[in-house]
């Protein structure tokens, strides 16, 4: 079976048009997976900061009886000065 010229522009316009709305849908996507990335880093960072910034360092002189309790833990005697 052959296509006249006419069928054949025809379905080569129908698919050129459901390119078309894929590419843009891909585009959509694209552009929503983006910002979810920047937010997961962003998310990411500011738990890390959380994690392993000044604010998470504990000493013997400010909490006591989390340094008896990491002794505990790590085998090491820890003696906190009263």
């Amino acid at each position: 079976m052959s296509l006249s010229s006419e069928e054949t522009i025809q379905l080569l316009l129908k698919t050129n048009k459901e390119q078309e709305e894929t590419i843009q849908d891909l585009r959509t996507t694209v552009k929503e997976l983006r910002t979810t990335i920047a937010n997961l880093n962003e998310t990411l960072e500011e738990l890390k900061r959380k994690l392993f910034g000044v604010s998470s360092e504990r000493t013997c002189g400010d909490y006591r009886s989390s340094c008896s309790e990491i002794g505990d833990l790590t085998g090491f005697k820890v003696q906190a000065s009263i």
